[in-house]
């Protein structure tokens, strides 16, 4: 896991979430971004302290693939909603 940390690009991820939040207007979508958002913050945050209890950074792994999931949900609704009116 930590090569994939290290290799994270911040700076593209928070431009990319602050062109959802400018550009759209699903509340679903940018709920789900927030939680995602939320829940990779406190994952990493808890992950850097070093040792850490194994069940509760399950606990905080788990919330963030339960939030990426449901972003990946939400934001194939919106495609799914803007092919349906092309």
């Amino acid at each position: 896991m930590a090569d994939r940390v290290s290799s994270w690009d911040v700076s593209a991820h928070q431009l990319a979430s602050a062109r959802l939040r400018i550009l759209s207007k699903d509340r679903a979508l940018l709920s789900a971004l927030q939680e995602l958002n939320s829940a990779g913050q406190q994952l990493g945050s808890y992950w850097r302290r070093g040792a850490v209890d194994e069940a509760e950074f399950t606990n905080r792994w788990n919330r963030h693939r339960t939030a990426a999931d449901q972003f990946l949900a939400a934001s194939a609704e919106v495609v799914h909603r803007r092919l349906a009116q092309a």
